[in-house]
C-alpha cells in the first residue's frame, strides 16, 4: 500500500473514532435538542506527554468493562463526559498511539462532578462542582 493510501486510511479511522465519541457522549431528544445527564462527570484531560503522542482516553472501573472517552492530539486538552454506572474505584487510562500507556491513580466518584488529569502526572484531581 502506498503512503498516500495509508495516510487516507489513517485519517478515515481517526474521523470514525471522533464521530463515534461525539455520538456516544451526547444524547438528543426527538425534536433534536441535546439532553444533559444530571449524573454525568466532566473529565478534563491535558495531553502534556513528552515526547508528544496522540492518545485514546478510557475510564476503567474497578469491576466491569472500560469505556472509551475519546481521543486527544499531542499538546491538546479536551473535556469528555461520562455517566458512572456503579460505585467503587476508577482509573483513567491513556493509550499512546505511538505505543505504551499512562495510568492514573485510583479514585472514587461518590460526589464527583469533575475530574482533571494531566498525563504527565498520575494524579487525577476530583471536584464536586462542574
Amino acid at each position: 500500500m502506498n503512503r498516500t493510501a495509508r495516510l487516507a486510511r489513517h485519517a478515515a479511522a481517526v474521523c470514525a473514532i471522533l464521530l463515534a465519541s461525539a455520538c456516544a457522549s451526547s444524547g438528543t431528544t426527538a425534536d433534536g435538542t441535546e439532553t444533559v445527564d444530571p449524573d454525568a462527570v466532566a473529565v478534563t484531560v491535558n495531553n502534556d506527554l513528552i515526547p508528544p503522542s496522540s492518545v485514546t482516553v478510557w475510564i476503567v472501573p474497578e469491576s466491569g468493562s472500560r469505556r472509551r472517552l475519546g481521543t486527544l492530539s499531542p499538546n491538546g486538552q479536551e473535556t469528555f463526559s461520562f455517566s458512572p454506572t456503579g460505585v467503587g474505584e476508577y482509573r483513567l487510562l491513556a493509550e499512546h498511539l505511538a505505543g505504551g500507556s499512562t495510568v492514573s491513580n485510583p479514585f472514587v466518584l461518590s460526589d464527583a462532578r469533575t475530574l482533571t488529569w494531566r498525563l504527565s502526572s498520575s494524579v487525577v484531581l476530583v471536584g464536586s462542582t462542574p
